[in-house]
């Protein structure tokens, strides 16, 4: 996040724990200190998210290596399984 008084950063940053932490919105402004609707304009501006970056690994997703090997199997004509 970009912008907005330095002061502001530690009030942000109890807003997206309160988020990340499964609250409301208005829940979460109001655990920081902050209007509903200035918890709801933080919440649009950053489209809902906090972060868009990678989450942790669930193990349910086969790994590149997998595919690979799959696919030169494929390639050989043998079947995927």
């Amino acid at each position: 996040m970009s912008g907005g008084r330095p002061g502001l950063w530690p009030v942000r940053e109890r807003f997206w724990a309160g988020i990340g932490a499964g609250l409301a919105v208005a829940e979460a402004g109001r655990a920081a200190g902050v209007s509903h609707e200035t918890a709801r304009q933080w919440f649009v501006k950053a489209g809902g998210v906090i972060s868009n970056g990678p989450g942790p690994v669930s193990g349910r997703y086969l790994p590149v290596a997998g595919r690979e090997e799959i696919a030169l199997g494929r390639a050989a004509g043998r079947g995927w399984r």
